[in-house]
């Protein structure tokens, strides 16, 4: 349910959610620390609602963040956030690192800039934004900024710390889990204050069910404080064919969403499939939502991993459809009209 250039910025000012690709960045040579914490406050700093995200460069950090010859700070600041260096104890076996960044994540969902440098080893040192977990793959993600990395948000073991030349001059293999590459971390950055956590909305995947005119659908969808979420183009196919179908458009230009009851839903592929808990990235949206060409300012929408959800029964009553909860299956039920 991807709408079309849906993360896509008109002007540098606008917000993007924290995994787009605009957020991450390529290093400039042996600044790998520099650029894993530029793109960890670019991400507090979107969390924030602050539209001055993409002023986190190295042309306007380089002088306060990093002394020549010595690399990048063990404190930072920027935007009203401030960043701490923590080392880690040599002594924590794979499991208790696991645990340890599954924890730092689930409070710090801008990331993390965790650092490989390991003491009197022939290996170079190396850093990448370690970005989130997805509990159901059991699967750590993360954005390099080295040049022959894969672009954007990569697994963990996807990432050139898991190579040979990095991890992998320690473990004496190329191929590298996760595990292994969390097991000889040295430090790491986290923005220790400035991003506003007490004010972020409590957002978790929905364990609730849904049924649509009678049939169960498994989709994907995220209880925000305590408000069922569905991808905008989900439901459009699920009513399709009904009295309450209606289409979806994006005018990129513009940054609109344009929805037209009554009219077929025209499917754009990847409706209907369930991805990878992406609730750490989510942001108010800021696109401007138009329902038979009327601004509809009331409907909240979140832009979460790059889709937009909206709030299940504010769309209904905006569309035309109807919704009830069947307390006994813990499932939201649509009917159309």
């Amino acid at each position: 349910g991807l709408l079309p250039a849906l993360c896509q910025r008109a002007d540098a000012s606008a917000l993007v959610a924290p995994d787009d690709s605009a957020v991450f960045l390529k290093q400039s040579p042996n600044t790998c620390t520099l650029y894993s914490v530029l793109m960890m406050f670019r991400r507090g700093a979107i969390l924030n609602g602050n539209e001055n995200w993409d002023s986190f460069t190295e042309a306007n950090y380089r002088s306060a963040w990093w002394i020549e010859g010595v690399g990048i700070r063990a404190s930072l600041s920027g935007e009203g956030m401030r960043a701490e260096k923590e080392t880690l104890d040599a002594a924590d076996g794979p499991e208790a690192r696991k645990r340890l960044f599954i924890e730092l994540l689930a409070s710090h969902p801008e990331g993390l800039a965790i650092w490989f440098a390991p003491t009197g080893s022939a290996a170079p040192w190396h850093a990448v934004l370690l970005t989130d977990y997805d509990a159901a793959a059991d699967t750590f993600y993360c954005a390099d900024p080295a040049l022959g990395a894969p672009e954007g948000r990569i697994a963990l073991d996807q990432s050139s710390l898991a190579w040979r030349e990095f991890v992998g001059m320690i473990t004496g293999t190329a191929d590298n889990t996760q595990e292994d590459i969390l097991a000889h971390l040295t430090a790491y950055w986290y923005i220790a204050e400035g991003v506003a956590r007490e004010s972020r909305a409590q957002i978790q995947r929905s364990p609730q069910g849904l049924s649509v005119d009678g049939v169960p659908r498994d989709v994907e969808k995220y209880n925000i404080d305590g408000s069922n979420y569905f991808k905008l183009r989900d439901l459009a196919c699920l009513l399709n064919g009904t009295g309450s179908a209606f289409s979806v458009g994006w005018d990129s230009l513009s940054e609109t969403v344009r929805i037209t009851t009554g009219v077929p839903y025209v499917p754009v592929g990847g409706e209907l499939t369930v991805g990878a808990d992406r609730s750490g990235t989510a942001v108010l949206s800021r696109q401007t939502v138009l329902v038979d060409g009327v601004v509809r300012g009331d409907l909240t929408v979140y832009n979460i991993g790059g889709n937009n959800f909206f709030r299940l029964r504010e769309l209904a009553a905006a569309l035309g459809f109807d919704v009830d909860y069947d307390a006994e299956t813990d499932t939201a039920v649509v009917t159309s009209r």
